[in-house]
This record gives C-alpha cells, structure tokens and sequence, in this order.
C-alpha cells in the first residue's frame, strides 16, 4: 500500500491549470486542496510541510479544531488521571444504551407480557400490573436509560410519603 505524501501537482480541470497539494489524511486517504496561483499553492504547501515535520505525518491529518479539542479535553481530564481514550471507554456503554432504550411505559409492557408467558400465577400478574403501572405513571414518557438510582429512590419517598 502507498503512503501519500506532501506534494505539489499541476493538474488540468475541464481546460483550466490548477496547482493540486495533496498531504496524508488521518488513517487512510489523501487530502487535496486547489489553487489557481502557483504562489499560493507554494506557500500552502509550505504551511503543510513545517506541520508535517512539527506533528508528524499522523498528526498533520488532524484539522487545527480537532487539535484544539484533543488538547482541551486533555486538559479537563488531567487532574482526573484519566486519558482521552478513558473517558471515551468509561461514555460509550451510556450512548449505546441510550440509542437501544425505550420508554418506561413500553418496558412494562414487555415484562407484563413475558411474565404470562412465562405461566405467572393471576394473581401474581395482577399484584404486578398494579405497582408497575404506578411506576410508569411516575415515570411517563421517560426512556428507561435516562432514569437513575435517585429518580427511583425519590419516586419510592414520593411513594411512602403519600401513604402517610
């Protein structure tokens, strides 16, 4: 497999010379970017080549906003002892979750629905029916990944504190 490299091209469009530089981008490919004037395609080239040597042919893919953001989020991370690649590791079991939820009122469903399946006594059922339809009343239109320990330990209070 090539690699790309840093270079400067004359290339023709429709009957037009250009100035093509072409420099690496971030795993695989190549980035091009057109110029009517040699002089500043020279000039852009030049900008891209002290990149490549101060960043490196990896580093040089990344655009100046992904820097910056690489570097501020570091830094927010640093006084954690946690790397990028950690938070990273630590929040996508939320977004996955998050994307694979459903409602509350739907999860009782479905767990009212595979509890008779599964042959529950009516009784059972009955007694089951009537706390989890409380709950999703409580929690109406809410999607289950977004409820926490807290929500459900102050619906519970809510719960208690009616009764009294």
């Amino acid at each position: 497999m090539r690699k790309t490299k840093t270079k400067l091209t004359e290339v023709k469009i429709g009957d037009e010379p250009f100035h093509c530089v072409t420099w690496p981008k971030l795993g695989k490919g190549r980035n091009r970017r057109f110029f009517k004037s040699k002089a500043e395609a020279k000039t852009f080239l030049q900008q891209k080549l002290v990149e490549e040597h101060n960043s490196g042919a990896v580093g040089m893919a990344f655009t100046e906003r992904q820097r910056a953001e690489y570097l501020e989020c570091a830094d927010k991370l640093t006084p954690f002892d946690v790397s990028l690649r950690d938070a990273v590791n630590f929040y996508l079991p939320y977004l996955q979750a998050k994307n694979r939820t459903c409602l509350v009122r739907e999860l009782v469903t479905e767990l009212l629905n595979t509890k008779e399946a599964d042959g529950a006594s009516a009784r059972y059922l009955s007694d089951l029916r009537s706390r989890l339809t409380q709950f999703a009343n409580g929690f109406d239109g809410r999607p289950v990944s977004e409820i926490t320990t807290t929500d459900v330990d102050q619906w519970l209070r809510r719960l208690t504190d009616s009764e009294t």
